[in-house]
């Protein structure tokens, strides 16, 4: 907890959790660049040599084992990050209905959040879906030549390609939030101020920042 500009900056993320989306967003645009080369008309010809495809296949197996990075290197928080993101509550759904509000950067209205707002969550479940059939489809593409049939391979093609897409848009829609609502700087050095917490998360501020605020701030008077 630090003071700035007689304001309060709290951490959000820690260092571990930066270098896990980090690495995460680094190993998806890599994947993403190297796999239009092969289906995009006019690129095809960059992946003449195959360095493209050896990168996505390294590239992959880097995305494949995020889930596992954060396990290791910060099991409390990747358990926080599972409960949080799958903590429905009813405030969420009046978050969604006032959508088109928050997506034009509004929040007036929209019901107190907490660390994870209700687009967070709806935002994590979908990429966990997606990662699922990202990678199960791209497996068997890569590992089941010559061990499955040309319907099965054209299959995991097809949900492999309309995954990628659906995935490419999410992360599009997240950059987008991340501009309207600057929080670039917080997954860069994982502080937040006061005021962009009470307007974003003001249920996590109310329910367990500001007694530790109140309780540092009784300390240090005493002190």
């Amino acid at each position: 907890m630090e003071q700035n500009n007689n304001e309060i900056v709290l951490e959000r993320f820690n260092a571990r959790r930066r270098l896990v989306h980090w690495i995460h967003a680094a190993a998806f645009f890599v994947l993403l660049g190297t796999g239009l080369t092969y289906i995009t008309p006019g690129l095809t010809f960059l992946a003449e040599g195959g360095i493209p495809g050896t990168l996505h296949r390294i590239f992959a197996v880097v995305f494949l084992a995020v889930p596992l990075i954060y396990l290791v290197i910060d099991p409390k928080g990747f358990k926080e990050f599972v409960r949080d993101s799958l903590n429905f509550e009813k405030s969420d759904i009046g978050f969604h209905l006032r959508m088109p509000f928050y997506i034009l950067g509004k929040t007036q209205g929209i019901p107190p959040q907490g660390k994870l707002n209700a687009g967070h969550k709806l935002h994590h479940i979908l990429m966990g879906i997606l990662f699922v059939t990202l990678g199960v489809s791209g497996l068997i593409k890569w590992l089941g030549v010559g061990h499955m049939g040309p319907a099965m391979l054209n299959l995991m093609g097809t949900v492999h390609i309309i995954s990628v897409f659906v995935i490419t848009l999410i992360t599009l829609g997240h950059v987008y939030f991340t501009v309207v609502y600057w929080a670039l700087p917080s997954m860069i050095h994982g502080k937040v101020t006061e005021s962009y917490v009470k307007l974003e998360h003001r249920k996590w501020w109310d329910e367990e920042l500001a007694p530790k605020v109140k309780g540092s701030s009784g300390s240090s008077q005493s002190g």
